[in-house]
């Protein structure tokens, strides 16, 4: 991929996909961007928001569907993937310790490496781990 094509839509479609950087592969995750000189995420400012979003109203409702259904009926907003959002979707950015400035990433010798304030964070850890124990209430009753 040559520069200038890291855009959000290149972003959105990868998002699954590793990026290696400096030597280290570095999932590509919803809302940050893949910084390949220094080897760690910088926010997307188009999608951060949308993120933002699905972390605050699931910390305030602990509910999955009806965010997912906002996205789609109400704020027509694409999903990573560029379709609907799906709960799983939504899911898996409530999920995700990276919102939290969790760093995760793989060396070249296939050690996993965690590094906490390794990234920007969106909420603070303490709002993470709320949302993981609404996220094991939801769960539990389902």
């Amino acid at each position: 991929m040559g520069q200038g094509q890291n855009n959000n839509k290149t972003c959105a479609r990868k998002q699954k996909q590793n990026s290696t950087a400096n030597g280290i592969k570095i999932r590509e995750v919803y809302g940050y961007k893949v910084d390949r000189r220094i080897g760690t995420y910088c926010i997307d400012y188009e999608t951060i928001p949308v993120v933002r979003h699905i972390l605050v109203s699931f910390h305030s409702f602990g509910e999955i569907t009806p965010i997912a259904h906002e996205l789609n009926s109400i704020m027509f907003i694409p999903s990573p993937s560029g379709k609907k959002w799906t709960n799983n979707a939504v899911l898996q950015i409530v999920k995700d310790e990276t919102y939290a400035g969790v760093l995760t990433y793989t060396t070249k010798d296939n050690e996993q490496v965690r590094k906490e304030y390794g990234c920007p964070a969106v909420i603070t850890p303490e709002v993470y781990r709320e949302n993981q124990a609404l996220l094991a209430k939801l769960l539990e009753t389902k």
